[in-house]
């Protein structure tokens, strides 16, 4: 093989090889893109070594290819033919895969859209629930005070309190079942929202009202009409709060007092 054959095929060679590392190393870069292209990148380096595979022929091949022969018009025809009937049906492949993929590639970003969609909405629904709570008002207490200081009296308005905490129960009961039926990319993000809710409820609703709401209980059977609800449902979610945050070693073993709440009849 002649010298200038040679470097030309080394060329071709250092070419193709840049070309291959450095769809490795796109699709290496991070592990979405990777599971995603790697169909592409098989494309690619077949493209590539295909072409490389054919100039090495046309090289090696030096009794109809030697450049210091009388170039036979009619075998280059031939050849050429040859050539362009392989490169037609493997670019109409080429084209049919690529479509395919993209088809594929754009369901992807429409299923990932739709998660980011429901994380929005979980989110928002979170940031409404902690609002709520943050405005309840008793006297002259807000937020977790008003539950905290929370005293049934006589003659005293106390309903907008009570009438709050239904509120917020049933959106935290909404928020996590819908976050329980959203399809995450993975089971960690899955898992950190639901910690992220339930620690929301352990501490801005299940204490506060443990301590004052509750131990009324018996009085507000008797003088709210909603606490018949009001009262399981909170027992319900405290429950449920518990032996979750247990289970993901958050809290500790709840103390008598919240096993009691946990023990309430449900409705």
């Amino acid at each position: 093989m002649e010298a200038k054959n040679i470097f030309l095929c080394l060329f071709c060679v250092i070419i193709s090889g840049i070309c291959i590392c450095f769809v490795a190393k796109r699709t290496i870069l991070n592990e979405e893109i990777r599971t995603r292209n790697i169909a592409l990148t098989t494309l690619v380096i077949s493209i590539v070594f295909f072409f490389i595979g054919g100039i090495m022929l046309f090289l090696w091949n030096r009794t109809n290819f030697n450049a210091a022969n009388e170039i036979d018009s009619t075998k280059f025809g031939e050849f050429g033919d040859y050539i362009g009937g392989i490169l037609g049906t493997f670019f109409a492949g080429v084209s049919f895969i690529l479509l395919i993929y993209t088809y594929r590639i754009q369901g992807e970003d429409h299923k990932i859209n739709n998660q980011n969609q429901d994380i929005d909405y979980i989110n928002n629904l979170y940031d409404s629930i902690l609002e709520d709570i943050n405005n309840t008002e008793f006297g002259e207490h807000k937020g977790l005070e008003a539950f905290y200081n929370y005293r049934w009296e006589p003659n005293v308005p106390v309903n907008s309190v009570l009438d709050s905490l239904n509120a917020i129960l049933y959106s935290f009961e909404n928020l996590i079942l819908f976050a329980k039926a959203t399809k995450y990319k993975n089971e960690e993000i899955k898992r950190i929202t639901l910690t992220r809710i339930y620690f929301l409820f352990y501490s801005k609703v299940l204490w506060p009202v443990s301590f004052a709401i509750w131990d009324q209980k018996d009085k507000l059977l008797s003088k709210h009409d909603d606490s018949k609800f009001i009262l399981p449902m909170y027992a319900k979610l405290t429950k449920e709060t518990v032996n979750y945050l247990g289970s993901q070693k958050v809290i500790a073993v709840p103390k008598q007092h919240i096993q009691t709440i946990m023990d309430y009849p449900l409705i």
